[in-house]
């Protein structure tokens, strides 16, 4: 199991420090978990500034535009933890957050 260097958490209280934390992962590949109104701008603009991500909602719909834009897509939160070094999740609410960490395929299982 990869252990993961950096996780992101953003919600709606986001702040410049999480986002410079991420600058410096340039290079290297990104897990995006939670492509809705918010995160899939965020991931569309973090592979327009050449970082490859690998993605996942449960919407499988909500990565189509990622898809054609380079992203690969996970079948889980737990298969994109195993795949990255540094970790974005954007989620609602906390018991998103919870499901996503901790859950069935979650990315501490």
């Amino acid at each position: 199991m990869t252990i993961l260097r950096k996780i992101i958490t953003i919600n709606h209280n986001w702040n410049k420090l999480n986002v410079q934390n991420l600058i410096t992962c340039t290079g290297k590949t990104v897990g995006f978990i939670g492509l809705g109104n918010m995160g899939n701008s965020m991931a569309a603009n973090l592979i327009k500034k050449g970082h490859s991500l690998i993605v996942y909602d449960i919407q499988s719909g909500a990565a189509k535009s990622l898809i054609e834009m380079g992203a690969k897509v996970a079948s889980s939160p737990a298969e994109v933890a195993a795949q990255v070094d540094t970790l974005v999740t954007m989620l609602p609410a906390s018991p998103h957050v919870t499901g996503v960490y901790t859950g069935p395929e979650g990315i501490f299982e």
